[in-house]
């Protein structure tokens, strides 16, 4: 089996149970869908070079990202991460753009505070020394105090 497929079996694992249990789980949350990963889920990361399945123009990878907390009373100090089907991202860049205006972070795991209330789209692009590079969001609710 190659890695592609391994990555693929390995994405259907991961989400399976998340997926089945869901039922109306979208109905059930506040707030703004799930991220894209879940969507993108089936669409594997590429294949690295010298791969049998590698394709020209294979460039995605695949990236998740999270923020702790993600709602809660102003001032909101949130820790961000961001994990890839990768094993270890190798030498990656990172760009945050936390959704608030505030100048763009090149942290691989920042911490930004939110200061004033509202809904916020916090994104983050991880570039691999390779050229591939993926894209995640997440949304953070932060409320008045």
């Amino acid at each position: 089996m190659t890695r592609f497929a391994a990555s693929v079996i390995a994405t259907i694992a991961t989400f399976a149970p998340l997926i089945a249990g869901c039922g109306g789980c979208q109905e059930e949350t506040k707030g703004p869908p799930p991220t894209a990963a879940v969507e993108a889920a089936p669409k594997a990361a590429a294949p690295r070079e010298g791969d049998a399945d590698a394709e020209e123009g294979d460039t995605d990878l695949i990236v998740w990202v999270s923020g702790e907390p993600d709602s809660g009373p102003v001032p909101l100090a949130v820790t961000f991460s961001a994990e890839s089907l990768e094993e270890v991202f190798d030498n990656p860049s990172y760009e945050w753009d936390f959704g608030d205006g505030s100048p763009i972070s090149k942290e691989a795991a920042p911490v930004h505070t939110y200061e004033k209330p509202g809904q916020y789209t916090a994104r983050v692009t991880v570039t691999q020394v390779d050229g591939r590079s993926g894209q995640d969001e997440t949304w953070v609710e932060v409320e008045g105090g």
